[in-house]
Parts: structure tokens; sequence; C-alpha cells
């Protein structure tokens, strides 16, 4: 299941005056030590609900529920970045069939659930400008799951057999889920020039959710060079 993200695109190439001697990249070996070190850490955080109800009159009627968490959490302890993933999603689709003239009813319960959890070596570049603009790229590797559908059919009867028998039957699936999560953004902001080396802020925007719905994209960070 592939959840469309946006994030935070850099400003054009402007007025940079940047020391090509370093561009600290933390996953790598990062700047030498007269530079210092970056620490601290960025979240990127995704949040998504929505219902949506098809059908009308005593026939037919399916609602579909969806829910999302979604949270990248990458520490930076001396140039080395660690992304952690923690991926949830939920999708509960119950529907109902009546069937003309009403000898029975048909409802159907199903909740869909995929989940993963991982910590992956990640890639987080500082870009800094003379004048104290900074850019943070960050990249995060997805992580692999796990997919579980819990699905439960039930007739039930207006009439007595042999006109209708009732019925229920369940059954329970597993598969993998690979490419779950992950991160790909940009970070920008105005440090003071002369000031701490420190680089902090949060970002918050709408992302598109289950087709039409809007999500939350959350994104905050802190790092400090020592």
């Amino acid at each position: 299941m592939k959840l469309r993200t946006s994030g935070y695109r850099s400003r054009p190439a402007r007025r940079w005056l940047l020391s090509l001697a370093c561009l600290a990249t933390l996953a790598l070996s990062g700047c030498s030590s007269a530079d210092g070190a970056w620490s601290g850490t960025i979240r990127i955080s995704r949040v998504g609900e929505s219902t949506q109800t098809t059908g009308a009159g005593t026939c037919c009627t399916e609602t579909t529920q969806r829910t999302l968490n979604d949270v990248v959490t990458v520490e930076v302890v001396n140039n080395q970045a660690t992304g952690q993933v923690s991926y949830s999603f939920a999708e509960h689709l119950k529907s109902v069939q009546a069937y003309d003239p009403g000898t029975h009813n048909i409802t159907m319960d199903t909740v869909t659930t995929g989940s993963g959890v991982d910590s992956k070596r990640s890639r987080v570049t500082v870009s800094l400008a003379k004048d104290g603009y900074y850019e943070i790229a960050v990249e995060v590797p997805p992580v692999d799951g796990t997919w579980t559908q819990d699905g439960t059919s039930v007739l039930t009867c207006n009439y007595p057999p042999p006109t209708c028998s009732p019925s229920s039957n369940q059954d329970h699936k597993t598969a993998p889920a690979p490419g779950l999560s992950g991160a790909g953004e940009v970070l920008e902001g105005q440090m003071t020039p002369g000031g701490p080396a420190i680089l902090s802020g949060t970002k918050t925007e709408q992302f598109v959710f289950d087709g039409e719905h809007e999500g939350t994209l959350t994104i905050s960070w802190n790092l400090v060079r020592k």
C-alpha cells in the first residue's frame, strides 16, 4: 500500500557562500574535529484518519475506516545518524447486503492492519551559508513489516430453512509488508550568525491521505554542533 507524503523542498540556488571543505554529512565521517560534530534529534510524524460510507436505502451499505500513525525518529550522535521507524496502518471495512424480498442479510467485517518497527542507518546532511541560512536533508530507508487481515462473514435469515440457512465464516491471513514508511525531507531555517551552532525548528503541513482526505505531517528538529 503506497501512501503519498510530501516534504519541504529546498529553496532555489541562492547566495550560497559555503565552505566546500565541509558540508557536514552526518551519516558518514562528517567534518573534521575542528568543525565540531552535530548531535540531536529529528522527528517526522504522519497522522491520518478517514471514514467513507457508500450505498443507500435498504439494500447495501459499506463503511470503511482508515487510520495511519507513522513516526520516524532520527537520532544523531557525533555525526552518526540512525532512524527509528514505527509504522501502523489500519483499515476496517464493514458491508451489509440485504436481499429482496428480505430473505437474508450478509454482513462482512474485515480488518486489515500493517505494521513495521525497525532501526535503519540513515543520512542527514547539513548545509550552512555564511549568513546563517541552513538546509537539513534527511533520508531514512523504509522498513519491512507485516500485513494482517482478519475477516468475518455472517449470513442471517429472516425466513427458516430451507428458504434460508444461517452461516458464518472467519478468515485470517498474513503477508510480508516491504517498504513501509521511511523519510525523504529537506528542512530549512535561519541560524543567528555568530551565535550558538543550534539548528532548531518545527514544520507542519497537510498531505493527501486515503485518496481525498488530508493527513497531518509534523517535523521537528534540534541539532547542536559541539
